[in-house]
């Protein structure tokens, strides 16, 4: 994950919370995995590492990411974003992206393919149409 200000330098209260961070998130790593923070050389951001266990199937990974973000976000000083990202991450966020979309594509079809077959046959009893 990725603690930042939006591109302004991190106060000496935003790494103290990174700090306690990287210590609340300690018990969401993988047994035998240590969480740990890297700082950007400019002090702009700070990178958190939390290793999960890398035979997690897909479909179980919103559980440690939804608290990986839960504990993250809380209790941040004003301005500071906890961002996570990385694959799992990103698997989270792609299996939200179709949910429901089923229903809207299939209506969005279904309504396309009917307005092309009227479309289709009332244009071959028109006059106009030839």
């Amino acid at each position: 994950m990725v603690f930042d200000r939006g591109g302004a330098p991190l106060t000496r209260e935003d790494r103290a919370a990174v700090a306690a961070k990287v210590r609340e998130l300690a018990g969401l790593a993988d047994d035998g995995q240590r969480v740990f923070p890297a700082f950007a050389d400019d002090g702009a951001a700070a990178f958190v590492g939390v290793p999960l266990a890398a035979d997690t199937p897909e479909e179980d990974l919103a559980g440690p990411i939804g608290k990986i973000r839960a504990v993250a976000g809380a209790g941040l000083p004003d301005g500071l974003r906890a961002q996570v990202t990385g694959g799992p991450a990103f698997v989270v966020d792609l299996s939200k992206v179709f949910d429901g979309a089923d229903v809207t594509l299939l209506i969005t079809t279904a309504s396309v393919v009917a307005l092309l077959l009227l479309l289709t046959y009332r244009s071959r009893g028109c006059g106009w149409c030839r």
